[in-house]
């Protein structure tokens, strides 16, 4: 039934945390080959932030652990190889392939994700005001640390952003007798159908992103469930 959109094959879920001095942007959705539909996402937290959770659907553009599109038979084991500048105005470098081969251009929003040696570079999505073959620059210092190429060649990954809605937390959200915040939110989202038929659909490898206003206090964390399927 997997290839059958009509039907989801096997239902799933995936929870993801934000935490102090952590990641502000993260992928808690991932679609198979076939796309997705999620039918369920709520927020938790043992925090009394209001932090503003703002929610995109993209798709990776540029992967660090594969080979990049379009190279020659020779190449096609090679990897971007991407590093991080934390100067006057920020960069994303590589080594191999082409950033605007991978298809991207100045109206397109930017999320970096997966960049495991210092989570805090992904950062709320950006826009690039300048690209070249080898270079994304940014307006201004927008990451927090300098990562080089040798440090992040297994993670990262760079992915273009829609953004979708934002949605507030509450304090102590999912606690006590606080109810969970629901984030799939049918007066922020009127394309929503009303409950129960309430679902939203990716496509094939598409993925769904939230970047987090205010990340929690230390030792406290703010928590997203989605549950769905893969077609």
């Amino acid at each position: 039934m997997a290839s059958d959109p009509t039907f989801v094959a096997n239902y799933r879920t995936q929870i993801t945390q934000f935490v102090n001095s952590g990641a502000v942007t993260q992928a808690i959705w991932r679609a198979g080959p076939t796309g997705s539909r999620i039918h369920l996402m709520t927020a938790t937290q043992d925090d009394t932030t209001t932090a503003v959770m703002s929610l995109y659907q993209g798709k990776i553009l540029t992967d660090n652990a594969k080979p990049f599109p379009f190279a020659p038979p020779d190449l096609q084991g090679l990897c971007p190889v991407l590093a991080i500048t934390n100067t006057t105005n920020s960069t994303i470098t590589r080594t191999n392939g082409s950033f605007i081969q991978d298809g991207w251009s100045l109206s397109k929003m930017l999320a970096v994700l997966c960049a495991f040696d210092n989570p805090q570079n992904q950062i709320a999505p950006a826009h690039p005001t300048t690209i070249a073959a080898a270079t994304l620059t940014f307006t201004g210092a927008i990451f927090n640390a300098a990562a080089a190429a040798s440090a992040i060649s297994a993670g990262v990954q760079l992915a273009q952003v829609m953004p979708l809605w934002a949605v507030s937390m509450v304090s102590g959200a999912g606690t006590g007798s606080v109810a969970a915040i629901n984030l799939m939110s049918t007066s922020l989202f009127p394309a929503f159908m009303t409950t129960p038929d309430t679902f939203l659909a990716l496509g094939p490898n598409e993925i769904l992103v939230c970047s987090c206003a205010t990340l929690p206090a230390a030792a406290k964390s703010i928590n997203v469930l989605v549950v769905g399927g893969d077609w």
